[in-house]
């Protein structure tokens, strides 16, 4: 499972700020593509601002 914050599929790029982020391709390896992607201090971040019915909805976690 991949983070629900990673777009693109030639062209990786986060979402999870309301500014375009490009993820290095270590970030990439370490985090966005697997299930590590909650260690992300981006996801962590986010997550923590966050309330925690939010959290569990998919739907929420763009806005």
């Amino acid at each position: 499972m991949h983070c629900p914050f990673l777009t693109g599929k030639y062209f990786k790029s986060c979402t999870v700020s309301r500014e375009v982020y490009v993820p290095s391709a270590f970030e990439t390896e370490e985090y966005c593509t697997d299930s590590r992607y909650t260690l992300c201090p981006f996801y962590a971040k986010r997550q923590s601002e966050l309330g925690p019915m939010r959290r569990k909805n998919p739907i929420f976690a763009g806005r």
